[in-house]
C-alpha cells in the first residue's frame, strides 16, 4: 500500500514537471490542462496551485486566478486541521 502511494506521488510530480516544461516553452494552455490533472490527483500540491495561478494571471484570467487561490487556501486550511483530532 505504501509503494502505491509513493508511485502515485512520483506520477503526480512527473505530470507537474511536464506542466512546468509547457509553461517554460510558452504553451500555457497545455500547462494549465496538465496542472488541472495534477491537482485532481493531489489537491494539496501547493506549487501546482501557484503555477496555475501565475499562468491564469499572465493570461489575464484574473477571476480564475482568484478562484484558484481561494481553493488553495481552503484546501490548505482543511489539511492543517485534519492533523488535529
Amino acid at each position: 500500500q505504501e509503494k502505491g502511494k509513493v508511485d502515485e506521488l512520483n506520477h503526480t510530480i512527473k505530470k507537474f514537471n511536464v506542466a512546468l516544461d509547457y509553461a517554460r516553452n510558452g504553451t500555457d494552455d497545455m500547462a494549465i490542462i496538465q496542472l488541472k490533472k495534477v491537482l485532481n490527483q493531489n489537491p494539496n500540491f501547493i506549487k501546482a496551485y501557484q503555477l496555475l495561478t501565475l499562468l491564469y494571471t499572465k493570461n489575464g484570467q484574473y477571476e480564475r486566478a482568484k478562484r484558484t487561490i481561494k481553493k488553495l487556501m481552503c484546501n490548505n486550511k482543511k489539511e492543517r486541521f485534519k492533523n488535529f483530532h
